[in-house]
């Protein structure tokens, strides 16, 4: 196996595509102050705002609906103005958006929709009103139903412009373009993996081996959704809670992982032209152990989102005996273990360690939960962003790997690149801010000085757009964002043993 370091030489270095904007202007010539809008005041947007601050005559404004969260970001860099800005009030919404030349919606998709609709209504009023909408994630079928008037309108939303998704497209797009052909001879691409996760260091683990690294909802969202992939040219589809009950095991340099299917990985197949593609599985990864708490908590109940809860004078405890079903007056601690022998999972040590990580997660305390008409949704969310947070003696760390399966007349080569991005200790940038924030300021600088352009309407990364591709690595590479290594094996088996050799048979799967 031949194994690389990538740095920015290995991409091409971006172009000046145009010297003027669609409108005419030239910010490289610097005759025109910018406004790039914010919305979001959450854990991605410091960063944005730090790196953008640096760029000269470009103005700044964040909003979100609380003041003081804008305040607390824009007190700390210039030309930045924090405006509380509830998407309701629709006259100061479309007031404030409207200098805007790009905006960056740091939003759930469902949101960065409404503010779509309000650069359609101002294109509206003004058809020369056409700033670009870039988000870090996935167009949401709002956005995707507005697509032709998009369109039409003349402006642009770039979405996926974040790390997952966002910077797995880049890598990929980029090893199908390189890999194409091999000693003259055209790859026919057979199989994808598509791995990502947000962990803490090994220095910063806890109980659980995982700390909350974005939004707390949709990770117990996660476990209640259906996994759907391509594996050996069938469609898989797992239901709620078997993604995690399927999961394998992974090694990246000296570290140890496990990762599971990850919702539905087929649309993202049309993404890089691989539609019918035998293999395809885009994935989670986390470390050992983790999963199988997941599961455990699938099984006691703790993920049901159908029952509320009257919990004024309810304690923790007493919550998980009335999700677990256990009587008043049962040992709870033996009722769980009891339960989650259900699953396979005998060994005392290994109770041992889910019970305290129950307890490390607050499920068995006796202080007053104090709420009403709450479902366990709720009480989890809470839980993990109180007990499961990064302190500031904390460090975390983004993961990812690749890996391309290339058949060339019969040759099968495994082509495959990772990287581990770490974040900055005690208050410094986290790595999923570093990784998530960097494509995002890349595309709204390159649109802006000339380096990028994007038809009206929906984008995505795509094999079409090459530029962004590249502009994107080259970027990300030069400032040390990522660091990626790359390896090449040529496989000497079939297909059935390209799946044992990729970890994806029965046999390789771990069991709970």
């Amino acid at each position: 196996m031949k194994t690389t370091i990538l740095t920015q030489k290995a991409f091409e270095k971006p172009k000046e595509l145009t010297t003027t904007l669609l409108d005419g202007t030239s910010i490289l010539k610097g005759n025109t102050t910018k406004t790039i809008i914010i919305f979001g005041a959450g854990r991605m947007c410091d960063n944005v705002v730090n790196i953008l601050s640096k760029q000269a005559k470009v103005n700044l404004v964040v909003c979100d609906q609380y003041l003081e969260n804008a305040e607390r970001i824009c007190d700390k860099y210039p030309n930045c103005t924090p405006v509380e800005l509830n998407i309701s009030n629709i006259e100061k919404f479309r007031k404030t958006i409207l200098p805007a030349d790009v905006i960056i919606g740091l939003l759930p998709p469902t949101f960065e929709y409404k503010i779509a609709e309000e650069m359609l209504y101002l294109n509206q009023q003004n058809s020369n009103y056409k700033p670009v909408l870039i988000t870090a994630s996935y167009q949401s079928a709002g956005l995707i139903e507005l697509e032709s008037k998009i369109a039409n309108s003349g402006f642009s939303v770039l979405s996926e412009q974040g790390v997952d998704p966002g910077i797995d497209h880049y890598i990929t797009l980029d090893l199908i373009e390189k890999y194409q052909t091999r000693n003259g001879i055209r790859g026919n691409t057979v199989a994808l993996l598509s791995l990502c996760g947000g962990l803490p260091t090994s220095a910063s683990r806890n109980l659980a081996s995982y700390r909350v690294s974005f939004s707390p909802r949709n990770i117990v969202r996660v476990v209640n959704a259906e996994a759907r992939f391509a594996l050996n040219n069938e469609t898989v589809v797992l239901k709620k809670g078997e993604g995690f009950q399927n999961y394998f095991g992974l090694e990246i340099g000296s570290q140890q992982f496990e990762w599971y299917p990850n919702r539905d990985s087929i649309p993202s197949s049309s993404v890089y032209g691989l539609e019918g593609i035998n293999t395809f599985i885009r994935g989670t990864i986390r470390f050992p152990g983790t999963i199988r708490l997941w599961v455990c908590l699938d099984h006691l109940g703790f993920l049901d989102n159908t029952t509320k809860y009257d919990l004024l004078n309810q304690s923790y405890e007493g919550f998980s005996k009335l999700v677990t079903k256990a009587s008043e007056n049962v040992d709870l601690i033996a009722h769980i273990k009891k339960k989650i022998e259900q699953l396979g999972i005998t060994k005392g040590s290994t109770q041992s360690l889910v019970i305290d990580q129950l307890k490390e997660l607050g499920l068995l305390q006796q202080n007053k939960i104090g709420l009403k008409d709450v479902t366990c949704e709720d009480i989890m969310t809470n839980l993990i962003s109180t007990n499961w947070k990064f302190e500031e003696n904390h460090q975390d760390q983004l993961i990812m790997k690749i890996v391309l399966v290339n058949d060339y007349e019969g040759e099968l080569v495994i082509i495959s690149r990772d990287f581990v991005a770490v974040g900055n200790p005690v208050g410094g940038v986290s790595a999923m801010a570093k990784t998530v924030s960097n494509p995002l300021v890349n595309s709204a600088l390159d649109y802006l000085k000339g380096r990028l352009l994007l038809k009206p309407g929906l984008e995505i990364p795509s094999k079409e757009n090459k530029t962004l591709t590249q502009n994107q690595l080259y970027q990300l590479t030069e400032k040390n964002v990522i660091q990626l290594s790359e390896s090449i094996e040529v496989f000497d088996g079939n297909q059935e043993q390209l799946l044992e050799k990729l970890g994806l048979t029965l046999e390789n799967k771990f069991k709970i």
